[in-house]
């Protein structure tokens, strides 16, 4: 399984990336079509994929540390109140 970051524009709210977790492209798209319409409430119908890019898994980790360094900071920040 790979991962895909996936660029979705919805007619009504705009847009919307997504990270999703796949075997290859057709299925991510399939996915996340799926997963957005039941997210936003809406029909397949007005979902347009964008663009859909494999990530590598430096990438995967690059954001994972961005987040937990994020969190850290929030964290630090809020018992500092």
């Amino acid at each position: 399984m790979s991962w895909f970051d996936v660029e979705v524009e919805i007619d009504v709210f705009g847009k919307v990336n997504e990270l999703i977790e796949a075997e290859n492209k057709d299925d991510c798209e399939l996915i996340a079509i799926h997963l957005i319409s039941k997210k936003f409430n809406c029909s397949k119908d007005i979902i347009n994929i964008i663009s859909c890019k494999k990530i590598s898994k430096l990438q995967i980790l690059f954001v994972y540390l961005l987040v937990l360094k994020l969190f850290d900071c929030l964290s630090s920040q809020l018992l500092h109140l």
